[in-house]
């Protein structure tokens, strides 16, 4: 996603202007200043306020996942917007890590999945079923169920990745690099660690929050005062308050649905000492 519009985002958002009853906006974009060193990727100030350092940086849920992604969205992506009001069911489409490859049709396996589909969901039966369809070169699973409202979604799913551990893995390079170039601004600015997530298909918000958690227990980053999630995709964008202020996380996190919340500290620390998942 283009930086300008996440950084406008943040600046602007409701979630941070709004909850912190600020008017902070961008001014610098200091690696773009800077071309002898490593530098962060925006500051934002606000009259009487200490100015915000933000560093950005993308999230890999595993190791070559931006081109798998890449391959998957050549053949996949259109299909959950094609198919959303064609089926009485909630349908999920499931394809494994890898399973495109390149060298593929990719346009004509995804009209062939998109004609199977279409003709054959609906005398499926309700569950899981594995299939192979003539003109693609992966196999699918589809998971179909009458409750619950009528949908179709695809997604990924890793069987030969440890993915809790590389997510977590990644959050620690992420939260220890960019503490590194944030340390210049800590002494006289917010310091704000904005991770960029794409990956709407491989893991769930919660899943990048325990991510974060354990991370941050292994993780030396004492120059990141706040940690905030972008899960984007194409022009959509969520926000959340991995780590900051009581009364930030209060006002930008939903309460019900994930319990990003410090009243909610008991519960997380018993999750995390369960093993690891996504």
């Amino acid at each position: 996603m283009d930086r300008g519009w996440i950084f406008f985002k943040v600046a602007h958002y409701p979630n941070y202007n709004e909850c912190a009853s600020t008017g902070y906006a961008v001014v610098r974009w200091p690696d773009e200043e800077n071309r002898q060193s490593r530098d962060i990727d925006a500051v934002a100030e606000a009259s009487g306020l200490p100015p915000l350092a933000i560093e950005h940086t993308e999230l890999h849920t595993f190791i070559n996942k931006k081109l798998d992604s890449a391959r998957f969205m050549q053949v996949c992506a259109g299909l959950e917007g094609d198919l959303n009001n064609a089926f009485t069911a909630n349908v999920s489409m499931i394809v494994d890590t890898f399973a495109v490859q390149p060298g593929s049709d990719w346009k004509g396996a995804a009209q062939a999945l998109r004609n199977w589909l279409l003709n054959s969901v609906p005398s499926l039966p309700e569950g899981r079923s594995d299939h192979s369809i003539p003109g693609v070169p992966f196999r699918i699973t589809i998971f179909k169920e009458a409750e619950g409202p009528a949908g179709f979604t695809v997604g990924r799913w890793t069987p030969n990745v440890d993915l809790a551990a590389e997510l977590e893995g990644e959050f620690v390079r992420a939260l220890e690099n960019k503490s590194d170039q944030l340390a210049k601004y800590a002494p006289s600015a917010e310091t704000i660690l904005l991770v960029e997530s794409q990956d709407i298909a491989l893991v769930s918000p919660a899943g990048l929050f325990m991510a974060s958690l354990r991370a941050r227990k292994r993780a030396n980053a004492p120059n990141v005062r706040q940690v905030w999630l972008a899960k984007t995709y194409e022009n959509w964008v969520t926000y959340l308050c991995f780590f900051g202020p009581e009364t930030m996380m209060e006002k930008v996190n939903p309460p019900n649905s994930l319990m990003v919340l410090p009243r909610y500290t008991q519960y997380w620390d018993d999750a995390l000492r369960k093993p690891p998942t996504v």
